[in-house]
């Protein structure tokens, strides 16, 4: 389980989301995992998934850009 924590300037406060299930899929598309509608989001922005060895990967889909 991860716990999400993103700050959104459409909100008051931060959103919380627990991933439960890999891959996690975040973006504005309406099959994400955790949809999020800011500017600069695309479709498919990232992807979070967990390696077979126990590890997270953090895949940034082409165009898109993220921090973490």
């Amino acid at each position: 389980m991860v716990q999400l924590t993103i700050h959104s300037s459409r909100q008051s406060g931060p959103f919380v989301h627990l991933v439960l299930e890999f891959p996690c899929v975040i973006g504005r598309s309406p099959l994400a995992h955790v949809r999020l509608e800011e500017h600069g989001i695309w479709d498919r922005h990232l992807e979070l998934s967990l390696s077979s060895s126990g590890r997270f990967a953090l895949r940034v889909f082409p165009a898109a850009m993220a921090t973490l």
